[in-house]
């Protein structure tokens, strides 16, 4: 006996497994909808679906970002690469930080590129994804500069 109501749960799960495809229904929803509907109070607001969900995107890629070299990597993965090759000194008001061109630099370096401009563009869109801040208070957060310092979010 598992505490918690979890034997109503699991004895309804296994209900669920037995018989074809979705208990004998077209689709989970089709099986969802109609077993809803035999509950004691199936307008219960806890048992409806949410049908739009506001904090959603629509956009599969918003969680995508472009490497230099042409690939695309989701942005947590990108943020763990980062972590291990990103330079984090300590300055005189700031600890983990780097300057401008010393990310550059190691961009440069991780991804092969011999081209400045291509890295300072991917520092500039890893600004705007908020994947490096800016710890200068003045000018753009989104353009790249040497001599600031940032660091990683």
């Amino acid at each position: 006996r598992v505490k918690g109501g979890a034997d109503e749960l699991f004895h309804v799960l296994r209900t669920w497994e037995v018989g074809a495809k979705w208990g004998g229904y077209d689709t989970p929803l089709e099986r969802y909808e109609i077993e809803i509907a035999e509950q004691e109070d199936p307008t219960d607001p806890r048992l409806q679906l949410l049908r739009e969900c506001t904090s959603c995107t629509t956009d599969p890629l918003s969680n995508m970002i472009h490497l230099p070299n042409r690939t695309i990597v989701p942005k947590g993965y990108l943020s763990r690469e980062l972590l291990n090759f990103m330079p984090r000194d300590k300055h005189k008001y700031f600890i983990n930080c780097f300057t401008g061109s010393q990310g550059m630099i190691r961009l440069m370096n991780f991804y092969k590129t011999a081209d400045e401009e291509s890295a300072i563009a991917f520092f500039e869109e890893l600004l705007r994804h908020q994947m490096i801040v800016s710890l200068e208070r003045s000018g753009s957060n989104h353009r790249f500069d040497r001599d600031n310092l940032y660091r990683l979010q």
